[in-house]
């Protein structure tokens, strides 16, 4: 089973963020491996995880597998729920930071960092 991480900068995704620049981060983080053009999975020896980039329209629907656009809005952490929810959300408040989004897991209505929290750019 499954759990999601949602990063936005914005409720109704209006906030981009330079593609390129997310990439370096991702790639830079030892925890993740580059899996796809679009997505990341954790590094061998730790739980699962998958990271999807993606540009969504304003109700958050996105779609991977086409090229990666310039601008991405939404960044998915999906998580297991067979592992600690810990590692997953402290990584995910790191990127949020680091871009000025926020983190929310939509599903328990929770806000793990709100938009601005701690911006580092």
């Amino acid at each position: 089973m499954t759990w999601y991480l949602t990063l936005r900068g914005a409720d109704d995704y209006s906030r981009m963020a330079d593609t390129g620049a997310v990439l370096s981060w991702l790639l830079a983080c030892p925890q993740l491996q580059q899996s796809g053009p679009q997505s990341f999975m954790a590094a061998e020896g730790l739980p699962w995880l998958e990271v999807v980039l993606a540009q969504a329209d304003a109700q958050g629907n996105y779609h991977t597998g086409a090229a990666l656009p310039d601008r991405i809005n939404v960044i998915e952490f999906i998580c297991s729920s067979h592992a600690p929810a810990v590692d997953a959300e402290a990584l995910a408040c790191q990127l949020a930071r680091h871009l000025g989004w926020g983190v929310h897991e939509d599903s328990e209505g929770r806000r793990l960092c709100a938009p601005g929290d701690g911006v580092e750019v």
